[in-house]
């Protein structure tokens, strides 16, 4: 399993909530490639409840949302967008208990990537699941939203 290389932090100001370590509020998620897909295992406490004990939903949506941009991500080289996001609740996730997500790519078409991903706890019980397609992008439609010089910086090169 080797741990899947994030080109934003040699980035001044990154601060992504899902998966800086600099970021003092956020998850701080990292991801390892295993075969075909890529694994983050995670424990959250009661910042991230929703109801009293339990995960709120808009942060578990995110947890799949992230696993599953690193796997277009390891795929590409090439960094990806959101452009739809499903997510199945089955079953509450407890707080400060530890969960594993996991995402694979279905298919590939052009720019577009569906990938699927689940959250289970160690036992193997899964408790949501998730499908997502993503974009790449072009560099430019990035720079005309944000103030990083994307032509000519750190990742200029994981741009199509």
């Amino acid at each position: 399993m080797k741990k899947v290389k994030n080109p934003f932090l040699s980035l001044n100001k990154y601060n992504c909530f899902a998966c800086s370590p600099f970021n003092e509020s956020g998850l701080k998620l990292e991801f390892y490639c295993l075969e075909d897909e890529v694994i983050s295992t995670f424990t959250l406490d009661n910042r991230f409840e929703g109801f009293p004990g339990i995960v709120h939903g808009g942060i578990i949506s995110t947890i799949h949302d992230e696993v599953m941009y690193w796997i277009v991500f390891e795929i590409t080289g090439k960094i990806p967008v959101t452009g739809n996001l499903s997510v199945k609740f089955k079953l509450p996730l407890a707080i400060n208990k530890k969960f594993t997500a996991r995402a694979k790519k279905i298919k590939e078409k052009k720019k577009l990537i569906i990938c699927t991903s689940e959250i289970t706890d160690e036992n193997g019980l899964l408790f949501s699941t998730a499908e997502g397609i993503y974009v790449l992008p072009k560099k430019d439609s990035f720079s005309k939203q944000t103030d990083m010089d994307l032509f000519n910086g750190p990742l200029a090169e994981y741009f199509i």
